[in-house]
């Protein structure tokens, strides 16, 4: 569905947990142009479910939901066939860097900007809640490897 005019959109990112998230496209709130959203562009949410499957990998579970086109074959099969594509893409590019990180992570710590304090303060957070689970009382640095 296409409209003139500049929208207001919500991008939802949803962090229940390390293991549960949720995302969306970008959902259409108000369009300058038109008094109301028409009902055809609906939003499109992701769900990413990951759990452990030994213990040096993981399995994740990703699905989608739409309040849209809930008829259409086609969005039904353009999704399917999109979704299968992309997590391909994100097999070989996760690859890639695993190839290297681990002779990038012996020859230099991680370097951290300001910008970095929301994503470091979440990994401490997923951190300790690793040490909590294993009820060890460990201290992180048995959770990663770092000093």
């Amino acid at each position: 569905m296409r409209f003139e005019g500049l929208s207001d959109f919500l991008s939802l990112t949803d962090f229940y947990g390390p293991e549960l998230i949720r995302t969306s496209l970008p959902i259409t709130l108000g369009i300058d142009s038109q008094p109301d959203v028409p009902k055809g562009l609906g939003a499109l949410c992701i769900m990413h479910g990951i759990t452990r499957e030994t213990e040096t990998s993981t399995h994740y579970f990703g699905f989608s939901t739409r309040n849209f086109r809930l008829d259409s074959q086609e969005l039904d099969e353009f999704q399917r066939v999109s979704d299968i594509r992309i997590r391909h893409q994100d097999v070989d590019a996760i690859e890639a860097v695993e190839a290297r990180l681990e002779s990038s992570a012996r020859r230099q710590k991680e370097l951290l900007v300001v910008s970095d304090r929301p994503a470091a303060r979440v990994r401490r957070m997923i951190r300790s809640m690793l040490v909590d689970e294993q009820g060890k009382g460990r201290d992180s640095a048995s959770i990663d490897g770092s000093p």
